[in-house]
């Protein structure tokens, strides 16, 4: 099942909240209190409870999956691109 087409303010709305989200992560790896890969541990985690907090009469699984693995092909994507023209190499 395809999901529905976003509108302009839905996106912009949706773009602020990744920044802030991005914003936070960033500063996570920052305090150097955790490591990256214990950062994806942590982010992983809660994409599970986010799946959990979907309403099931609305949003099955398998949406809910699918959904995630689309955003964390784009997220990557978006941000090799931008390491890329920071640093010219992938960390």
């Amino acid at each position: 099942m395809a999901m529905r087409q976003s509108t302009r303010s839905e996106v912009k709305r949706i773009a602020k909240a990744k920044k802030r989200l991005l914003g936070a992560v960033q500063s996570e790896l920052m305090r150097q209190d955790i490591t990256a890969l214990e950062l994806l541990a942590v982010i992983a985690h809660t994409t599970g409870a986010c799946i959990a907090y979907q309403d099931r009469n609305t949003v099955k699984d398998d949406q809910a999956l699918e959904l995630v693995w689309e955003n964390i092909r784009q997220g990557n994507a978006e941000a090799l691109a931008e390491v890329m023209s920071v640093s010219g190499r992938p960390n």
